[in-house]
């Protein structure tokens, strides 16, 4: 099955308005209301042709990027730029720090650089990672002693 042109430009727009689904659709597909925009967008994307689409359009924005002189080296400078010099003018014409500015650039370098992950999350009652070991038996002190194991095991 190929995909159709509404189905192409929803997963190029996709990817340039930041994965933003319902805004995608909107704009490809004109007087979508929000609701059938979402649903649409979300019916799209678990579609595995259309992630196979949205992988090629970010190989091509890639390609662009680097022949256009944008590397890894440029965004990481214009990142600390921003973290360091964010400033926003205020009405009465005072220059103040943008903070939501240098926030964002923190953010987006922490997620890039692999610093920032999203949290893990440790279920231990269904499976015991553990082996032989019964976590029911163990003393404050051992239980604290196999969370800091298991904390540092996620740092590596």
């Amino acid at each position: 099955m190929r995909l159709t042109k509404l189905q192409k430009d929803f997963c190029e727009e996709y990817v340039k308005n930041g994965y933003n689904g319902t805004k995608a659709y909107r704009s490809v597909s004109e007087g979508a209301s929000d609701t059938t925009a979402k649903s649409n967008a979300w019916q799209l994307l678990r579609r595995p042709k259309i992630i196979d689409y949205i992988g090629e359009v970010e190989d091509s924005f890639k390609i662009a990027g680097f022949g256009a002189g944008i590397s890894r080296d440029t965004i990481v400078k214009i990142l600390a730029d921003t973290m360091m010099n964010a400033r926003k003018i205020m009405a009465n014409g005072d220059e103040l720090p943008d903070y939501t500015a240098k926030l964002n650039a923190i953010e987006k370098f922490t997620k890039l650089s692999g610093e920032m992950t999203d949290r893990a999350k440790i279920d231990l009652s269904t499976k015991n990672p553990f082996g032989d070991v019964d976590l029911s038996k163990l003393k404050p002190e051992e239980r604290q002693e196999m969370e800091k194991d298991i904390i540092n095991s996620f740092k590596k």
